[in-house]
């Protein structure tokens, strides 16, 4: 939280700023929050926890593979962001910018996050689809935008759009359920 604003209008603030004028998802970085590392332009979050809000990045053929793996840090913030633990298939530390996409492991990039979200068909498909784009040198915006419930911590879904050249190409919703429990 940034010192000496009230958690009600910084929401208030954040919030609206995520979605554009044209409804399209918006990601822009407020001032006090640390340059993201590149490819990633933009990110916001909000909270006491510092919940990710939206993160935007500009993803050219040179970030392709060059993301960072999750460590004990993004996990330990996940757990303390609500991942679900107790299970057979405990919620993973995901990345919202892939890691194949040049994403980093830094928490303004990772929420929890299903495992079979995380490496699932939906989210690998629109991953893949920046990737095959990239192939054909263009350039891919990609925004990821994690859909709350009320002030909880754990995203309830994934909402993406990417821009291939500065178009819109393409839009989705990944639903990040809570993991089942395991057999007793």
């Amino acid at each position: 939280m940034l010192k000496g604003v009230a958690s009600v209008s910084f929401v208030v603030v954040v919030l609206c700023s995520v979605f554009g004028a044209d409804g399209a998802l918006s990601c822009t970085n407020r001032p006090g929050f640390p340059k993201p590392k590149l490819p990633i332009t933009d990110y916001e979050r909000d909270g006491p926890d510092g919940r990710a809000l939206c993160v935007k990045a500009v993803i050219t053929q040179k970030y392709l593979d060059k993301g960072e793996a999750t460590d004990d840090k993004a996990r330990r913030y996940c757990i303390r962001m609500g991942a679900i633990k107790n299970v057979t298939n405990p919620d993973e530390a995901g990345h919202l910018i892939a890691r194949r996409l040049g994403g980093t492991k830094d928490t303004y990039n990772i929420v929890p996050q299903n495992g079979n979200c995380n490496k699932g068909r939906l989210w690998k498909s629109g991953v893949e689809t920046v990737i095959y784009n990239l192939a054909k040198s263009h350039t891919v915006t990609f925004i990821v935008k994690p859909v709350y419930s009320g002030s909880n911590n754990r995203p309830v879904a994934l909402q993406y759009e990417y821009y291939v050249d500065g178009t819109l190409s393409g839009a989705n919703t990944v639903p990040n359920p809570i993991p089942p429990p395991g057999c007793t």
